[in-house]
């Protein structure tokens, strides 16, 4: 076997702990490129032009504390999409998109989005978006009249 069995925890963008592993030079050496690979990612374009998506990850995350979300995949894609957008004062990265959704009612009528917005250099030096969905919910709000 390559690598020795011992870990180096290593965070990604998204909070999972991703597998490292020392090489017999001392270096580390990633899994993460075969994790990322097969999983499955979705990308959209929200009203504002800039490209935002979600892996299969996040979206198991967002379903292991809210599972009554599950049938709502269409129309979670949909809130960024089509959905109004409010920035974070503290975090100025973080957008919240929230969507009215009928089909929630009577506990909840609205589906809200987090999305990270980040820039990474791409494979030739330059800058390229990489905006994606962190977490969500359903929530009821009641509009001031």
């Amino acid at each position: 076997m390559p690598f020795s069995r011992q870990f180096l925890p290593k965070v990604d963008d998204f909070g999972v702990y991703l597998p490292h592993f020392y090489d017999n030079t001392g270096r580390t050496k990633s899994l993460a490129k075969k994790i990322i690979i097969n999983m499955k990612k979705w990308t959209i374009q929200d009203r504002y032009g800039n490209s935002v998506y979600i892996t299969e990850e996040r979206w198991q995350h967002i379903l292991d504390s809210r599972p009554e979300l599950e049938p709502f995949f269409d129309q979670f894609l949909d809130t960024v999409k089509r959905g109004h957008r409010k920035q974070n004062a503290l975090i100025p990265n973080e957008y919240r998109y929230y969507k009215h959704l009928n089909e929630l009612l009577p506990d909840n009528n609205h589906l809200v989005v987090i999305v990270i917005f980040k820039m990474n250099i791409d494979e030739h030096g330059n800058y390229a978006p990489n905006n994606f969905i962190v977490t969500g919910w359903a929530k009821l709000i009641h509009h001031k009249r």
